[in-house]
């Protein structure tokens, strides 16, 4: 698992920071937007002007914690991103939340 970026979650129910990477290094802005169906994401995922992931609220099965799994894809990327947002371990602040990758194939 690596920490890929922060992100603070603001009153309006968007979360605002930063994705980084050896290679990446972006403010990206989650905003809520309405369902338009069960499969369809909770977040819209922009950084600057441009749309570039989305995400879905879930319950971890084992704790009954929320997270949000997000999919980031830009053209610049050699393949899609799967990330985590959940609150950061041993934050003191609610309000602020880690966003966690895995590479695809490897055990958690």
């Amino acid at each position: 698992m690596a920490n890929i970026g922060f992100l603070t979650r603001k009153q309006d129910g968007s979360y605002h920071g930063k994705i980084s990477t050896l290679t990446l290094d972006a403010p990206i802005v989650m905003t809520p937007i309405d369902r338009v169906s069960e499969r369809a994401p909770d977040f819209r995922v922009t950084s600057g002007e441009a749309e570039v992931g989305a995400g879905w609220i879930r319950t971890n099965k084992i704790t009954d914690a929320p997270y949000i799994t997000i999919t980031l894809d830009t053209p610049e990327l050699p393949r899609r991103i799967h990330a985590n947002l959940g609150q950061a371990p041993g934050q003191n602040d609610p309000n602020v939340f880690v966003l966690i990758w895995n590479r695809p194939g490897t055990l958690r």
